[in-house]
């Protein structure tokens, strides 16, 4: 009782500071409170932005402000969006800035620690290209551009404060999975550092922190993930030498149809995946010397068809969004203990198609409608 009292005391306290500086320390002070003793939280839509027709959708936590988000999506006329929505102190949450961009295909995004905001995309000529922006008062800046190849699929991950890490996949030659390295400096300049491939994939994922894992679904149906070194980083940031070094592969870790993965802050590695039942697993690793160590799996996700894990996260806390058996969409938050996770929070919003989630508690979705909804998720 005691414990309730105290949370509602904080979530009143995080509504109506009139500081919104304070904000990050109330919701740490929040989540590490609740995450102690592992209690499971009903969460809800506390703020919703709309937008219009969309058929593409990703979402990236903006450095470590704990409300700001860039959302990336291919728009009714099929040219490329980017949205810088944020908090304000009256409790709203709406767009600060925006930019267009030219026809698209398929589309991704990452916030890095040096303030440069990337955008990914494959256009109408099935080129994969990088965009690099740049948040100024009340806009985004376009900075720079860098061709890389065509190809079908992609997915990327931050790396250090300054690197990418990229995966690509072409399903007209083979279907072969390549990773690359890459650095962007402060004026949103894109220099290529490495490259490696591993063979056959039919879905893929990639997340980085101390080393950068690969998830796959390989051409047996399984789940193997590879791990990654890389070299050269100074204070965080990646150099001109820096290079890729292939270093373990963790296999025959079960059938999947999706695969998702993501990096936790302090070095654990959680995938999350759905079999060809729709049925939700999560699996944990640890990585020391770049090997990866299994932890533990959890089966209790229950079913959907589409789930979506977040690309930055607090300590051993991460974010899911996945779409129901329903057609609903759920917000759940886990935390990973050792080798055992629990869910701390989940809710429940409207129908959707498609979702992408990030990692400071906000979703960015398809509704059923095909219009574009962001929610700002909290107890």
């Amino acid at each position: 009782m005691k414990k309730n009292i105290f949370i509602i005391q904080l979530c009143l306290l995080c509504k109506y500071a009139k500081n919104i500086a304070m904000y990050p320390l109330l919701l740490l002070i929040l989540n590490t409170y609740s995450t102690a003793g592992q209690s499971h939280q009903e969460l809800k839509p506390i703020a919703i932005a709309k937008g219009g027709v969309t058929s593409e959708v990703a979402i990236t936590q903006y450095q470590d402000a704990v409300f700001a988000t860039v959302v990336a999506l291919k728009g009714e006329d099929g040219q490329l969006k980017v949205i810088y929505f944020n908090k304000d102190g009256n409790n709203n949450y709406s767009r600060v800035a925006e930019s267009t961009g030219g026809s698209v295909y398929k589309v991704d995004v990452i916030s890095l620690y040096n303030g440069i905001i990337v955008v990914a995309v494959i256009d109408s000529n099935h080129e994969l290209k990088l965009i690099s922006y740049k948040l100024a008062p009340g806009k985004l800046n376009r900075l720079g551009e860098y061709p890389m190849l065509i190809t079908t699929d992609f997915k990327l991950s931050p790396i250090g404060k300054n690197g990418i890490a990229l995966a690509t996949r072409n399903i007209n030659t083979g279907g072969e999975m390549n990773v690359w390295l890459l650095r962007v400096d402060a004026n949103g300049e894109f220099e290529m550092l490495d490259h490696d491939h591993t063979g056959y994939v039919s879905d893929f994922d990639i997340t980085g922190a101390a080393n950068i894992v690969t998830a796959v679904r390989d051409s047996e149906g399984e789940l193997k993930l590879i791990s990654f070194d890389y070299s050269n980083v100074l204070n965080g940031n990646l150099q001109s030498s820096s290079r890729l070094t292939r270093c373990t592969e963790s296999t025959n870790r079960g059938k999947v149809f999706q695969v998702t993965i993501t990096a936790l802050a302090t070095n654990p590695i959680v995938s999350v995946v759905r079999d060809s039942d729709n049925e939700i697993s999560l699996l944990g690793f640890h990585i020391a010397n770049c090997g990866l160590n299994f932890l533990l799996k959890d089966s209790s996700g229950g079913r959907a068809t589409k789930v979506a894990c977040s690309d930055k996260n607090l300590n051993n806390q991460f974010k899911v969004a996945v779409i129901d058996s329903n057609g609903n969409l759920k917000f759940i938050v886990y935390y990973l203990n050792g080798v055992s996770v629990s869910r701390t929070g989940a809710g429940i919003a409207g129908k959707y198609k498609d979702i992408a989630v990030s990692g400071n508690w906000v979703t960015a979705g398809i509704k059923d409608d095909n219009t574009l909804e962001v929610v700002l998720w909290g107890w």
